[in-house]
C-alpha cells in the first residue's frame, strides 16, 4: 500500500501551520509598530500640549488647547479598539487555522500508523503463508523420496 500521498498531505498540511505561524509573526510585528507609532503620536501630542499650556494665560491658546485635546482623545478612542479588534480577529482565526491543521496532521499520522500496522500485519501473513508452503514442498519432497 502506498502511503506517498498521506505523507504529501502531511507536508502540505505543516507548510500551511509554517505559513500561519510567520503570518502570525507578521502581524505581531505590525501590531509592535502600531504601538511604537501610537506612542511617539503620545510624545508628540504632550510636547504639543506642554507647549500651549506655557499660553494659557492667552484666551484664544485656552480654546486651542481644549479643541486640540478634544482631537486627542476623539483619535485615541476611534482608532485603537478597531485596530486592536481587527488584529485579534485575524491572530485568533490564524490560530484557530494552526490549530485545525495540526489536527488534521494527527489524524493523517493515526491513518498512517493504521495502514503501517495493517501493512505489516498483511506481510506477516504473507511470510507465515509461504513458509507453510516450503515446509510443504520439503514433506512432499521427503516423502517422494522416502516412497
Amino acid at each position: 500500500m502506498d502511503l506517498s500521498p498521506y505523507y504529501r498531505q502531511i507536508d502540505k498540511l505543516t507548510e500551511r501551520i509554517h505559513r500561519l505561524r510567520r503570518d502570525i509573526d507578521k502581524l505581531d510585528d505590525i501590531r509592535y509598530q502600531m504601538q511604537r507609532e501610537q506612542q511617539e503620536r503620545h510624545q508628540i501630542i504632550e510636547r504639543m500640549s506642554a507647549s500651549a499650556a506655557r499660553f494659557e494665560s492667552i484666551p484664544h491658546v485656552k480654546s486651542a488647547k481644549a479643541l486640540f485635546d478634544g482631537f486627542r482623545s476623539g483619535m485615541d478612542a476611534n482608532l485603537r479598539p478597531h485596530l486592536d479588534e481587527n488584529y485579534t480577529k485575524i491572530n485568533q482565526q490564524l490560530i484557530r487555522d494552526i490549530f485545525q491543521r495540526e489536527d488534521e496532521i494527527m489524524e493523517l499520522r493515526k491513518r498512517i500508523a493504521r495502514l503501517e500496522e495493517q501493512i505489516a500485519e498483511e506481510r506477516e501473513l504473507e511470510r507465515r503463508r509461504v513458509e507453510r508452503e516450503r515446509e510443504e514442498r520439503e514433506r512432499e519432497a521427503a516423502a517422494a523420496r522416502r516412497g
